[in-house]
């Protein structure tokens, strides 16, 4: 199987990416990288050779795969974890390496289904339920039925802003992608392998 980097789709990829994000200490901001393969120069052929040799092996540079918390101020008046909002800062390489193998997988779109979904923002599935609702409760106003017609209950997980799923999960997720078993086996690594730096005033932790 034919590795799936090449300079163009790389190059491609790079360019679409927001600037000016915040990277771990030992990564390169995805501008530099930018320049580096847009310049099509040895070193641009270098690194693209690299990610398919590592593609075909099956292994995952450690640094792609490291991420490194940043520590926001809530402003909440509170103290400890309690005060803090953590914002994982990314490996550009990491974060191109496995959107383009995710690039290939045939998702099917789900009608009720909006987080993740390009086009669809959730706060528009809030928006349809709150309409909903609304218009349930003006038909039986109009109808003089008091609620006893219709019902609805909606619920909203208020506690944790993301979802966190299993490592199971997200492996039959992949699974049902539509990816060659030597691409799903790779992009689970993505999960599989990951790791996160925290500071912790002098104390570096590794989760």
């Amino acid at each position: 199987e034919r590795g799936p980097y090449t300079l163009e789709n790389v190059t491609r990829c790079l360019e679409r990416a927001k600037n000016n994000n915040m990277v771990p200490q030992h990564s390169l901001i995805k501008e530099i990288w930018q320049l580096i393969l847009q310049a099509r120069g040895k070193m641009a052929e270098n690194i693209v050779g690299y990610m398919n040799c590592c593609y075909e092996e099956g292994h995952v540079q450690e640094r792609w795969q490291t991420s490194e918390a940043a520590q926001l101020d809530k402003s909440n008046g509170k103290s400890g974890p309690k005060a803090k909002r953590l914002i994982n800062m990314l490996c550009p390489i990491g974060k191109m390496v496995f959107s383009i193998i995710w690039q290939q997988a045939q998702i099917k779109k789900r009608p009720f289904a909006y987080g993740f979904h390009k086009g669809r923002r959730r706060e528009q599935a809030i928006l349809i339920q709150n309409v909903t609702t609304w218009k349930l409760r003006e038909y039986d106003r109009l109808r003089g039925t008091k609620g006893e017609g219709n019902h609805i209950t909606t619920l909203r997980d208020v506690a944790n802003a993301f979802p966190s799923p299993t490592h199971a999960s997200l492996n039959e997720t992949v699974d049902r992608a539509g990816l060659s078993k030597k691409a799903a086996e790779y992009m689970k690594q993505r999960h599989l392998s990951s790791k996160m730096i925290i500071k912790s005033g002098r104390r570096v932790v590794h989760n």
